[in-house]
């Protein structure tokens, strides 16, 4: 593996963990009681509220998201995808 796959990895590894360490600090907190429930409507402002979907702009920007991650995992691995 080249040094750049190899900082991918890492950092998705890093990624990775620190979302578990979110999604377990909610149950943490609910389990002491600091919050009644993680889905009470109360807490968040109706900007926030997802009973519209992601609307048409959502979908446009996860659109270019996943079209520059794909370009830089090409660019990325370039040489060894032509020099097969």
């Amino acid at each position: 593996m080249n040094k750049v796959a190899i900082i991918i990895v890492v950092i998705g590894i890093i990624l990775f963990t620190f979302t578990i360490f979110q999604g377990v600090g909610g149950h943490v907190l609910i389990a002491n009681g600091a919050i009644e429930s993680a889905n009470d409507k109360k807490q968040l402002p109706d900007v926030y509220k997802s009973d519209e979907g992601l609307g048409f702009f959502g979908y446009i920007f996860l659109l270019i998201i996943v079209g520059f991650s794909v370009v830089g995992i090409l660019k990325t691995f370039e040489t060894d995808l032509i020099n097969r």
